[in-house]
């Protein structure tokens, strides 16, 4: 009988970098730019971490923080957005509110993003 292996740790999500393109002055964020189409995400680490109740303007808002998890991407930051394109999250719209890079050596092997998703 052959051996099942545990498949933990594969990017399966597919996520897209969304880039600000609006003029500077523009008060509204404009989204029509790509760093980079369809990452590789790990499934594992698209997860709501943590979630909130609160009432905005007489209305009760939800909110809910997500883990992203790609390959290093060089110059990712918190100015982009990411579009989960694939997986159980597919169509979330997520903003980064921190960006973290994991090292391996001396290079950044991945990179961790904290997000929340745009409603």
């Amino acid at each position: 009988m052959a051996k099942m292996r545990s498949k933990i740790g594969r990017m399966r999500d597919r996520v897209t970098i969304q880039i600000d393109t609006a003029a500077a002055g523009d008060f509204a964020p404009d989204y029509s730019g790509t760093l980079a189409e369809k990452v590789a995400a790990e499934v594992s680490c698209v997860k709501g971490i943590s979630g909130d109740e609160s009432y905005q303007g007489a209305q009760l808002e939800a909110r809910t923080d997500y883990v992203v998890t790609v390959r290093h991407i060089a110059g990712l930051d918190a100015s982009h957005r990411i579009k989960v394109v694939g997986g159980l999250h597919d169509g979330a719209l997520l903003e980064i509110t921190g960006v973290i890079p994991v090292t391996r050596g001396t290079k950044p092997a991945r990179t961790m993003c904290h997000c929340v998703e745009v409603l």
